[in-house]
């Protein structure tokens, strides 16, 4: 496996743990349907939410967020919406940065 898809996949692992801790029931991970990729589909109470997981190792190119395109915002959200033909819904992030591989990830 390629270093920065063992970064993301630390990345998506630690995201779950976080969420986890928050009270999220985690549903699916890296469910696919056609070009769409969910990295993590996780439920809270009522509301399915589905989370995109941005992981870098430093910030010399930007936030981790900054990844994340308006057009990737759109079909994250609404497609999502029409496949699991949930009502309550939400769209979030979670983004992390870390100075090496091993090092702790912070989370924003």
């Amino acid at each position: 496996m390629a270093e920065h898809n063992r970064l993301g996949a630390s990345g998506e692992k630690a995201a779950c743990e976080y969420l986890q801790g928050k009270g999220y029931t985690i549903r699916e991970m890296n469910w696919r349907s056609g070009k769409l990729e969910l990295d993590i589909v996780a439920q809270k109470g009522t509301v399915l939410v589905f989370i995109e997981v941005k992981t870098r190792q430093n910030n010399q190119y930007g936030f981790p967020e900054e990844a994340i395109t308006p057009a990737k915002i759109r079909g994250l959200y609404m497609r999502p919406m029409l496949i699991f033909g949930c009502i309550i819904c939400r769209w979030m992030s979670v983004s992390m940065s870390c100075h090496c591989y091993n090092a702790p990830m912070g989370m924003r």
